[in-house]
């Protein structure tokens, strides 16, 4: 793994890198020490997160594939460019790292602040974290605007929020993690962005290969021990493609190796937490209650040296589509089946679960049955998948995926806390423009702008 890492780090898609602005020289030497530090950022990953040995390579690489992304996006020219209307300030922004996903969230922000021109960039790991703040420091060494701080959330939420020159703050964590602070995102006139853990779901419709189908649908949705907040949490099959295909995905899952976190045989992480635990026992008692049937995994092994124990795959058969466990996302590597009569049946599952901006979620992966295409593609922002646009997990989808449907921008307006939900354009957020920063100077200009 760090020999390949090595090796993209030097070929063309580092070294080549060509872009208009001085940004992107600077994101090609981000790119740079990103892959020089791939080892020492798989141990850190070990270490500090309990990732497990096996998936941590993939996480990394993964990161790194964003980070190269970023100067082929188009970047936006800066507000102050009409030489008629005043200069607008970007300001600092403040980005808290998802702990579930560290390396690809910092890849999927920090280059979209610095090629948005903020000019303070303050990133925040988890606050046992030591060895992965020291990395990430090294890594943007070359990044003068850019602080690595290792606090505990509500601490640096709390300090963003009431930090005069912060007017952007990105955060990756629960739905819940930004309630406390609600009224000070009101009076400090920040935009703030909580990207929620999403519930994606894939779609096994009539025409898909099972075996195939099943392979890549465990590959999806237990990576990194199915933690990856990004990662498929829900299968809809086709009720005839149902049987067969949930013998296949659970003899993929079943075939997962466990061993202790840090054996480089084993790809899927510990529990997080003991709350995350007692959170799919509930959801589990709930499915079985009603008839589904865990047909594989549901075995938690404390391995030595670990603070939770690790959770074996575990599907769960003949899941209706009103339970929690199809409902809610699980922090672990578990995968409900819910089968589906028809196109109709399928759709309405899926609106059912739609969040309040009336979208289901940021991504769907389709296989099978191009048809299902065009309504899905209306409710969901991406489609994946062999029938998209874009492969399962190609970068594209991935370094622009939003979050699950409690995903939204609050921001103070007229009338109090205002939220927009769905995900957001990560270059537009970072580049808003906060009317605090604007002397009252400029604001009568530009108001005087607007009347003509």
């Amino acid at each position: 793994m760090t020999s390949a890492l090595q090796t993209h780090s030097s070929d063309s898609d580092v070294q080549g890198m060509e872009h208009s602005t001085p940004h992107s020289h600077v994101i090609s030497t981000l790119a740079q020490r990103f892959a020089t530090e791939a080892p020492a950022l798989i141990d850190a990953l070990v270490f500090d997160y309990q990732f497990a040995r096996g998936a941590a390579p993939r996480h990394v690489q993964e990161a790194l594939a964003y980070i190269l992304a970023w100067p082929s996006v188009q970047v936006a020219p800066p507000s102050h460019a009409d030489p008629d209307r005043p200069a607008q300030v970007c300001g600092g922004t403040a980005i808290l790292l998802h702990d579930d996903a560290p390396f690809t969230s910092f890849a999927r922000t920090v280059p979209a602040a610095v090629l948005s021109g903020c000019d303070r960039i303050v990133v925040n790991v988890a606050a046992e974290a030591t060895a992965t703040r020291a990395l990430l420091e090294r890594v943007c060494s070359q990044l003068p605007n850019v602080e690595i701080q290792a606090e505990r959330s509500s601490t640096f939420l709390f300090r963003a929020l009431t930090d005069a020159d912060i007017r952007t703050v990105w955060a990756g964590g629960d739905a819940h993690l930004l309630a406390p602070f609600e009224a000070l995102v009101e009076s400090s006139g920040c935009q703030v962005f909580l990207e929620s853990p999403g519930n994606d779901p894939i779609i096994v419709a009539d025409g898909a290969d099972i075996d195939a189908v099943a392979r890549e649908t465990a590959r999806l949705a237990f990576r990194d021990g199915g933690l990856d907040p990004a990662s498929p949490n829900r299968v809809y099959v086709l009720e005839a493609l149902h049987d067969a295909f949930s013998t296949r995905v659970c003899a993929y899952a079943a075939a997962y190796e466990m061993a202790q976190y840090n054996d480089i045989a084993c790809s899927v992480s510990p529990m997080r937490s003991r709350e995350a635990r007692e959170h799919i026992y509930e959801l589990l008692d709930e499915a079985e209650q009603s008839g589904a049937v865990p047909a594989v995994g549901l075995i938690f092994r404390q391995f030595s040296g670990q603070t939770e124990p690790t959770l074996y795959p575990t599907v769960v058969v003949d899941c209706r589509a009103t339970l929690r466990i199809v409902r809610e996302r699980t922090r672990g590597p578990v995968l409900p089946l819910v089968p589906y009569s028809d196109t109709d049946a399928l759709l309405k599952m899926l609106d059912d679960t739609a969040g309040p901006d009336g979208l289901v979620g940021a991504a769907v992966t389709l296989f099978g049955d191009a048809a299902l295409q065009e309504p899905l593609s209306k409710r969901f922002s991406y489609l994946c998948g062999k029938g998209g646009p874009h492969a399962s997990d190609t970068r594209e989808a991935r370094l622009a995926w939003g979050g699950g449907p409690a995903s939204c921008r609050l921001l103070s307006g007229r009338e109090g806390l205002e939220r927009r939900y769905g995900p957001v354009d990560l270059m537009t957020f970072f580049s808003h423009a906060a009317p605090a920063l604007v002397s009252d100077e400029q604001s009568l200009e530009a108001s005087a702008h607007a009347a003509k």
